[in-house]
């Protein structure tokens, strides 16, 4: 009897839709769907950036933040992750007006979605981004590219920035990837199909790397070819929970567990001391090991085994959101 009801509940609601697509007439601002994803896209960008200025207006606003670098200041690095789990919040509330409030679509649908794989989805992500990087540094260690010189920290300490880099870079994750394979990708896919929004967030998530400290052309690349690891994990998916766990991870391992550095940035306190050499097409330079040719092969293998032979598939209700309104049948059901 509940299957019966549910069906016909889906039935109703497919009709109403039907009926409102075939309502609206397209128009500059309007489509067969309702508001374009052009308009709606930019309604998230200025909220988040209005949020994110009025967020740095604050802190700017207290001298005792000024200055802070987070490659030799600790307090630096803490606020640093503050920072990302406050622009995360207003990238994600933002993002509740064009798709709540003016598509009418249930929050679930924005890429971070509850249910019983949300957390062995984060935690696959978390052990596959720690095999990466652990495969990488053993090939660069047996190419000569990097030597390790013992422990940095003892156990206490390690314990300690273990975990403060685990929650800090789950920060960084649910920041970057909500941001640019979230709802970027979520409406440059409804308007210009899925290809076209995988290259452009690629580019663009590259593109925000450039003026990172240290940061090098070789590193750029690599920074292009994990976006397509991670769009790929997203896909699998249809959420942004193995790819959040699988971004942490992976700087995570760089940052604290290898004391590498992460996008040219080298954080205080890290586990192993590990040591550069070589030319920088191998080891990475300033990069880091982002920076190395042995990173973007396994960034795009890994891609390529996770899309064509991981046994992983999306929850019934996500997948079902996807396909309404993020790869949506809409266009099909207005010519219905």
């Amino acid at each position: 009897m509940e299957t019966e009801h549910s069906t016909k509940i889906d039935v109703g609601d497919k009709m109403r839709h039907q009926q409102n697509t075939r309502d609206i007439k397209p128009g500059v601002l309007h489509n067969a769907r309702g508001v374009r994803s052009g308009w709606r896209l930019l309604i998230w960008l200025i909220i988040t950036g209005a949020g994110a200025l009025a967020f740095s207006f604050l802190l700017s606003m207290v001298p005792a933040l000024r200055n802070f670098n987070p490659r030799t200041n600790s307090m630096a690095l803490y606020l640093n992750f503050v920072a990302m789990a406050v622009l995360f919040a207003i990238a994600f509330a933002a993002a509740l007006v064009p798709a709540v409030a003016i598509e009418k679509r249930p929050i679930s649908s924005l890429g971070l979605p509850f249910h019983h794989r949300t957390l062995p989805e984060l935690c696959a992500g978390f052990v596959i981004g720690v095999v990466l990087i652990g495969i990488t540094m053993t090939l660069l260690r047996i190419c000569g590219a990097y030597s390790f010189a013992g422990f940095n920290e003892g156990l206490p300490a390690a314990v300690k920035w273990g975990t403060i880099m685990g929650l800090g870079f789950l920060c960084v994750g649910l920041f970057e990837e909500f941001c640019f394979r979230g709802y970027l990708l979520q409406n440059l896919s409804d308007a210009a199909g899925l290809k076209f929004a995988v290259f452009i967030t690629s580019l663009l998530f590259s593109m925000a790397h450039m003026h990172n400290p240290g940061e090098n052309p070789a590193g750029i690349i690599d920074v292009f070819a994990a976006a397509i690891l991670l769009t790929v994990c997203i896909l699998k998916t249809r959420s942004l929970w193995l790819a959040v766990g699988l971004h942490a991870s992976w700087d995570w391992g760089q940052s604290f567990l290898f004391g590498v550095a992460d996008s040219g940035t080298k954080v205080p306190g890290y586990l192993l001391n590990s040591l550069p050499h070589g030319p920088a097409w191998l080891s990475g330079g300033t990069a880091g090991p982002e920076g190395s040719i042995v990173a973007v092969i396994i960034h795009l293998l890994a891609a390529f085994i996770i899309y064509k032979y991981a046994p992983i598939h999306a929850e019934a209700n996500t997948e079902a959101q996807w396909k309404r309104y993020i790869h949506p049948g809409w266009r099909k059901q207005a010519q219905g």
